[in-house]
């Protein structure tokens, strides 16, 4: 399509505010904000209630703490290029005030990443176009959905598109970090789904990327994080799609037989590309058993791939005791007086509604044949935003290995031996999930590709998502530093044992990792040379400080900068 000059829309908008103007102090450019889109902008003066609710809205509270200026509400793609194009000025340059941070879901739980302190935060929450072409071979979606929202009107149409597994992600920040989906394993990552970007550049205009228009922006939109510009709409391919099998999947199989069964998943020739799993290893009073959540693309209650877990199941008193006190959220956060199943209940088949109470925390404990809406929904429900309010604190963090069995037995023994050294009232576990390099091969052949750095990783790897959950502010500096040396002495265990990877996949990393410098130098020069040719003045490098950034130092910075 063609390129969009906002001559009419944001450049007279901008131009309410005097060129000549140099404001300096708190919410200047909240006050230039304010004239050119009078109603879509809230500061703690205006609307006191408006405000404070913004910050409840973020999936942590280490991100709902900070407050910015302003938050933007913008209502469209105008108004989001009118906003860009007013911060992305010259004469803003050294004002701190004048710094943005740009929020689709508010998913992404460390601070910075989606809010910026005393900065402008510009939230896309109102951009909830979703709409399927005539011939229902793509779909429009604004990137403020939530992938529920997209899920529950075309899942009925027997459609699906590959994106978030919890309904309340948003779509901006999963598609544009990668994004893992239900489908993967036929699919591949969820970005290579979009077949066309409309951006925001940083001068304020609005154009469409895909592969015969703007081909290397819009590869560098997939997996480049907020580098380029602002996805304001993804166009997504549709596909058919029925009722499925899932759940969550928990089983007592013995702890070498259950690493063999996810060596042998997680391996492109043995898998079967209709299943996946977000899978961990528990240990409960010295039992070991393992799941986590899983699904398959095909009504089919007993798929072969997952016989030997659902041949093995767990008794209900045997979850209550392990799974809820390791796996994603400690049991102490189930709320008060929960029932409890009676003892030797197994948990594969049938409902349970005891073990996910309404609002409460607990991952459903079932595998039943329903849809791909309905588990991404009962997730949601299970990390409902500010349901802990400022108490809880989260932590994601993330390195990746080559595809073993054996390693992984090591890493556990590692984490066991870590665990001891985290804070009080502070616990967490390993949620291990397969990239197959032959469905990732696949998809980027088929859709132009991506930045993500995965075709120079002629292995099939395994995600690891580190997960940590504690109570208190106080202790954020030391979680993060048992984050950092858990995650340094996993890689380096890896390197002594020949599985190394340095993929580091975008939607689960901290703030410290570099994710970019995790996709090789190749994919880094690409991106560089996309951002020297669409954002000239550095503008989303400078004064975007949120989100991982093509160079992580101030003197990497200035070697790139050589424009």
């Amino acid at each position: 399509m063609h390129l969009i000059k906002l001559c009419v829309a944001a450049a007279a908008l901008v131009a309410a505010v005097p060129a000549g103007t140099q404001e300096r102090g708190p919410n200047s450019c909240c006050s230039a904000l304010s004239t050119i889109l009078p109603g879509k902008v809230i500061t703690e003066a205006s609307n006191d209630t408006a405000y404070t609710a913004m910050g409840k809205t973020y999936a942590s509270s280490r991100a709902g703490d900070l407050q910015p200026g302003c938050f933007v509400l913008p209502e469209n793609a105008q108004d989001v290029a009118a906003a860009v194009g007013l911060l992305g000025q010259d004469r803003w340059t050294r004002v701190d005030e004048c710094k943005f941070a740009v929020r689709a879901g508010g998913h992404t739980p460390w601070p910075g990443a989606n809010n910026i302190e005393r900065g402008v935060t510009i939230d896309l929450s109102k951009l909830k176009e979703v709409t399927p072409s005539p011939d229902r071979s793509w779909l429009a979606v604004g990137a403020g959905n939530r992938w529920l929202e997209v899920y529950s009107k075309i899942e009925p149409l027997g459609l699906a598109v590959s994106g978030g597994r919890w309904g309340n992600v948003g779509v901006g920040g999963l598609l544009t970090g990668g994004g893992l989906s239900f489908f993967q394993g036929r699919e591949g990552p969820a970005c290579d789904g979009v077949l066309r970007h409309e951006v925001i550049l940083a001068n304020g205009t609005i154009i469409y990327a895909d592969r015969t228009q703007h081909a290397d922006l819009h590869r560098a939109l997939k997996g480049g994080n907020n580098n380029v510009g602002i996805v304001t709409r993804f166009d997504l391919k549709l596909f058919p799609q029925g009722p499925i099998f899932g759940g969550l999947l928990m089983s007592a199989l013995p702890k070498q037989k259950s690493l063999q069964w996810f060596e042998d998943f997680a391996n492109s020739s043995r898998t079967d590309s209709r299943a996946m799993v977000m899978y961990g290893y528990f240990n409960a009073l010295g039992q070991w058993f393992s799941g986590g959540l899983a699904t398959y693309s095909e009504p089919d209650p007993n798929p072969p791939i997952f016989r030997p877990l659902l041949e093995a199941p767990v008794t209900a008193a045997a979850l209550l005791g392990g799974f809820n006190i390791s796996a994603f959220l400690p049991a102490w956060l189930l709320p008060a007086g929960t029932p409890a199943p009676a003892a030797g209940t197994p948990i594969q088949t049938g409902s349970n509604p005891a073990l996910m109470p309404e609002g409460g925390f607990a991952l459903p404990a079932t595998m039943n044949i329903t849809s791909y809406a309905a588990i991404a929904e009962a997730n949601a429900r299970s990390t409902p935003a500010g349901a802990t309010g400022g108490l809880m604190r989260s932590l994601f963090s993330t390195f990746s290995h080559a595809n073993s069995a054996t390693y992984q037995d090591a890493l556990l023994k590692l984490h066991d031996e870590w665990q001891r050294k985290l804070p009080f009232l502070a616990g967490g576990g390993l949620i291990f999930q397969p990239l197959w390099r032959g469905a990732r091969d696949a998809s980027a052949a088929a859709s132009g590709g991506n930045v993500l750095g995965l075709e120079w990783e002629g292995r099939d790897i395994v995600i690891v998502l580190v997960q940590i959950g504690w109570v208190g502010q106080g202790n954020d500096d030391a979680v993060r530093e048992w984050s950092r040396g858990f995650i340094k002495a996993a890689q380096d265990l890896a390197k002594t044992m020949g599985v190394y990877s340095p993929y580091v996949y975008a939607n689960y990393a901290a703030e410290w990792q570099d994710v970019i410098g995790g996709y090789g130098e190749e994919a880094r020069a690409h991106l560089e040379r996309v951002s020297k040719l669409y954002d000239p003045k550095g503008v989303f490098q400078k004064r975007v400080p949120g989100g991982f950034k093509l160079r992580r130092t101030e003197g990497d910075w200035a070697q790139f900068e050589g424009r």
